[in-house]
């Protein structure tokens, strides 16, 4: 058993106004309470992780013909850019 010493006031009116209002014991309310904010499996995310060697791949657009030393600006060859990123966005879903 583990005894919980509260000595903000604001906190403990609003646990026993909880307590209240549900018709619970305040000590029932502070374990709920502890038990939504400190999980069993801390640390861990609900969701699967994916592994970069098998879902990633090299972007090969660039063009091959830039030299280094040019001072050409990144994306002078975009004339729309509002149909530029739609058609990113369309070409990275058939990608994966």
């Amino acid at each position: 058993m583990l005894t919980v010493n509260i000595n903000d006031a604001h906190l403990e009116k609003r646990i026993a106004k909880r307590a209240r209002s549900t018709g619970k014991s305040k000590q029932k309310i502070v374990e709920e309470l502890l038990i939504k904010a400190l999980p069993e499996k801390s640390g861990e995310s609900n969701y699967a992780t994916l592994d970069p060697k098998e879902y990633g791949y090299y972007i090969t657009d660039i063009d091959e013909n830039i030299s280094e030393n040019d001072n050409t600006e990144l994306f002078s060859h975009v004339e729309d850019s509002e149909k530029y990123v739609e058609n990113l966005r369309k070409n990275i879903w058939r990608k994966q």
